[in-house]
């Protein structure tokens, strides 16, 4: 009776920890993505090497809800879906920031545009504020990209260009996130491109 009692005991412990492992096994692998730069160096819309034109851009400003692993969408005006297996490679504020800045530079055709961590806030003449409200996968499949950005004189502190922009993407299926990935880097160029043409009249 005892080595029975024993035996269900053991077989009752050990029940659980299979039925967790089956669990484990059968959860899908996590997927990583990223936003790229996508503006090309020979695309550049001024030359701005001046000592004097020196840039500094700010973090982007993003939502709480979009500041996360998991990738948001939605599936309605009011419903956020988070994607548990596709998430993004890197905090998705700062991956937002790089890929703006790269952008930038290479539009604007000048390597003195930096961020914060590799310039000090006064060593630079200009400075670059900007916001995200809105930067995720609508429930009509389209990429949207609501923001707002500043272009101060950095010395002075004198606003020189306040804009907001609403930019759309093409539709793209809905759970394809590599397209996900790809349409909101594009809109990330488009958006890079409007700051930069307006950003060039007064760089010069």
């Amino acid at each position: 009776m005892r080595v029975f009692k024993f035996f269900s005991c053991r077989v009752g412990l050990l029940l659980p920890l299979v039925v967790c492992a089956g669990c484990l096994a059968s959860s899908p692998p996590v997927r990583y993505f990223l936003l790229t730069p996508m503006a090309p160096q020979e695309a550049a819309l001024a030359a701005v090497g001046q000592d004097k034109a020196s840039i500094l851009v700010e973090p982007v400003e993003i939502p709480p809800y979009l500041n996360r692993l998991q990738i948001v969408t939605r599936s309605s005006e009011n419903h956020l879906q988070l994607a548990q297996s596709e998430q993004w490679g890197d905090f998705l504020q700062e991956n937002i920031s790089r890929v703006l800045l790269e952008n930038l530079a290479a539009l604007l055709g000048t390597n003195r545009i930096f961020s914060p961590k590799s310039l000090s806030q006064g060593s630079a003449a200009f400075r670059v504020a900007t916001q995200i409200s809105q930067f995720e996968q609508g429930a009509d499949g389209r990429v949207v990209l609501r923001s707002r950005w500043r272009l101060l004189d950095n010395k002075t502190g004198k606003m020189l260009l306040v804009r907001q922009s609403h930019l759309v993407g093409e539709p793209v299926q809905a759970a394809d996130y590599d397209a996900i990935a790809v349409g909101m880097s594009r809109l990330l160029l488009q958006w890079s491109q409007e700051m930069a043409r307006e950003m060039a009249v007064h760089l010069r």
